[in-house]
């Protein structure tokens, strides 16, 4: 696969205020409304900047595999920074069977890439680091905002911490 067709998720779905126009279009199967190419035209060299973005219903219908290739869960949720408009975290559900006995882990976004052609993401992390990774219930989320809970979970996956 060409680096051109990984896409890291982070900043790259972020669409918002003036200098950002949405341009609908098809590519890899993807429908006009799962898919489009956002245009920055606010680059220093007057030429857009083009990125791929994808419906959060195309993601979450992706299986999620590890870096070996392996099936490790589905995503359940995409936790927004509202005051930035990034995705911070996607909560991934992991180790159970048929949705019985999973814990939802906290991934942070950087962490992801999408593999359009095999219409999955990839987690930058290995099964048995899923299996020990922190997590939590589903009847209980923790406070994801605190620097604790960010520092712990993004330096558990080897994540810079976003800038505030």
């Amino acid at each position: 696969m060409a680096a051109d067709d990984q896409y890291p998720f982070h900043g790259s779905g972020r669409m918002g205020g003036s200098e950002n126009d949405l341009i609908a279009g098809v590519e890899s199967g993807y429908e006009s409304a799962n898919f489009g190419v956002a245009r920055n035209t606010s680059t220093d060299q007057g030429t857009p900047v083009h990125t791929k973005v994808f419906g959060a219903k195309t993601l979450l219908s992706h299986r999620v595999v590890d870096t070996a290739g392996e099936n490790v869960g589905k995503i359940q949720e995409f936790m927004i920074d509202v005051s930035k408009g990034d995705i911070s975290y996607a909560v991934l559900a992991h180790g159970g069977m048929l949705g019985i006995g999973d814990k939802l882990l906290a991934i942070p976004w950087p962490a992801f890439t999408v593999d359009p052609d095999n219409e999955r993401l990839v987690v930058n992390a290995t099964k048995e680091m899923l299996d020990k990774a922190p997590s939590f219930p589903k009847d209980n989320w923790p406070d994801m905002t605190t620097d604790e809970f960010c520092s712990t979970t993004y330096g558990y996956y080897g994540c810079e911490l976003p800038r505030p």
